[in-house]
């Protein structure tokens, strides 16, 4: 099953669990998840340098696709901003969007629902986290607007892509992400996070494509 076309890795196909989801003719109808949604597809690229530097292409490493859900934290904060309900944390003064990605170190080897960051029970640390060589958290591109895919019919998902493209500036192995509401650690809200299907190992000038998609 395809999820996407990618200019750079071609077709993309939707993880075995998705998969599931899909019913087909003829056959017992398939529902192997009923909730929220969230898929992870990153890639990354290696610049090709000609003669005297000059920058030729990008030729593609690795690439990743994974399905996730949000951690307790990230629905309670939905909750909170649409109809003042759910339960800790509590909401900020103002709206503040779901859109900060962050890049998870080997450190992050288990992922629970009641993490409060990366890989982790405790709130507002970077210990699973990069701060370093390019990868630090950022404010993803396009989370609001164009990215976002209206209904098709009454009573039927939404989608929402939050992406960003980080570029290496060393060494690093990447081997993970996560979507928070701020790109200051502190304070801030866990709403998805998820591991790589495998590392990106990355050299320095690398790019690392990181795209949410969020249906609900």
């Amino acid at each position: 099953m395809i999820f996407t076309h990618d200019p750079d890795v071609g077709r993309v196909f939707l993880p075995p669990v998705l998969t599931r989801m899909i019913s087909f003719p003829n056959q017992p109808v398939r529902r192997a998840i009923t909730g929220e949604v969230g898929i992870f597809f990153a890639k990354q690229l290696r610049p090709i340098f000609g003669k005297n530097g000059v920058l030729l292409r990008y030729k593609p490493v690795w690439m990743s696709i994974t399905h996730n859900e949000r951690v307790d934290a990230g629905a309670a904060y939905q909750a909170q901003q649409c109809f003042a309900g759910g339960g800790t944390p509590a909401v900020p003064s103002a709206t503040v969007y779901f859109n900060a990605i962050a890049v998870a170190t080997a450190g992050f080897t288990t992922k629970t629902k009641t993490d409060l960051s990366i890989g982790s029970a405790s709130t507002g640390v970077t210990t699973n986290e990069f701060t370093t060589v390019g990868l630090s958290r950022v404010t993803a591109t396009g989370p609001i607007g164009g990215d976002y895919t209206l209904p098709a019919s009454l009573g039927a998902t939404f989608s929402q892509v939050v992406k960003k493209t980080f570029t290496a500036s060393g060494g690093a192995t990447a081997h993970g992400a996560a979507l928070f509401n701020s790109t200051t650690v502190s304070g801030s809200i866990l709403y998805v996070e998820d591991q790589f299907s495998s590392d990106a190992v990355l050299v320095n000038l690398d790019t690392l494509a990181v795209t949410i998609t969020i249906s609900n």
